[in-house]
Order: structure tokens, then C-alpha cells, then sequence
């Protein structure tokens, strides 16, 4: 179907979109922008597989493959591991929260913990405060390229 076509078959639609034009000549919208989907680029999203997982932390220095390992299990970004403190988990009901200024999109995030979170979590109790992931004595920033190099 052509996209005029598509455009006349369904006025229903996109009517709706059209304001009247009032005195001021104003409209919400003016003109629809035509689309050719087939030049749209499709992003297919691949699963890291548990196999994958496993090799790549049995390659990782220690406190990286703990990381990484806590953000497989939960799907949290990198700044919001990095950044995890002792405040904000709460081992009894299992559970992290990310507050609003840390989140991507600005609201409070709360976060369940598998068993293989608390896992992680548990391995790293009693070594350091107030974040839960460090590297000698410091905070941990980026768990990246960069911060593989300094570590061996």
C-alpha cells in the first residue's frame, strides 16, 4: 500500500491530529512527514547467554566480574552500580532502590535481588563503606576498558 493511499484509507486516524485552522492561521499539526520504512534501521536485541556470562566473568579481575555480575542479575546500569551504597539495599526484604537523582529518567527505581544479587552483595559486606563496589580503597567510577588496564 502506498503511504497516500494508507493516508486516505484511514482518515480516522490521523484526522483527529488536524486542528481546524483558527484566526491565527495556526494548526497543531501542518503536515504529515512521510516515512519510508523500508530504510528504517531494525535493532534486534541478542540475550547474553549463561554460558557467555560465565566465560566472561571467569575473565574479569575480581571486582569488575562483581559488578558485572550483580548487573546481570538485576539490570542495572553501570553508574548505578558503581554508585550503589550500603543505604540503599536493603538485605531482609531483598530489595535496592536507585534514588531519582541517580536514575536515567529521574524517578526513584526499585530494584528486587535475586539469589544471585545477594550472592554479590553478600561477598561484598564488611569490606568497604559507603559504596558497595570499590577498588583499592576508592570508589569505583567506571567499570570499563579503562578500568581493566589500571587494574592488572
Amino acid at each position: 500500500m502506498h503511504h497516500q493511499e494508507g493516508l486516505t484509507a484511514l482518515p480516522h486516524l490521523y484526522e483527529p491530529f488536524f486542528e481546524k485552522r483558527n484566526e491565527s492561521g495556526s494548526g497543531l499539526i501542518k503536515r504529515l512527514q512521510y516515512v519510508d520504512l523500508k530504510k528504517m534501521v531494525y535493532v534486534y536485541i541478542r540475550w547474553i547467554t549463561k554460558a557467555e556470562a560465565e566465560r566472561l566473568c571467569g575473565e574479569l579481575p575480581e571486582h569488575i566480574e562483581a559488578m558485572v555480575r550483580f548487573s546481570l542479575a538485576t539490570g542495572l546500569r553501570e553508574s548505578n552500580v558503581t554508585g550503589l551504597e550500603w543505604n540503599q539495599i536493603d538485605m531482609q526484604r531483598k530489595v535496592a532502590w536507585i534514588h531519582p537523582d541517580q536514575a536515567k529518567s529521574k524517578k526513584a527505581i526499585g530494584i528486587p535481588l535475586n539469589a544471585d544479587a545477594v550472592q554479590v552483595i553478600r561477598e561484598q559486606l564488611g569490606k568497604h563503606q559507603p559504596h558497595v563496589f570499590r577498588f583499592k580503597a576508592k570508589p569505583v567510577k567506571k567499570s570499563g576498558w579503562s578500568c581493566l588496564e589500571e587494574s592488572t
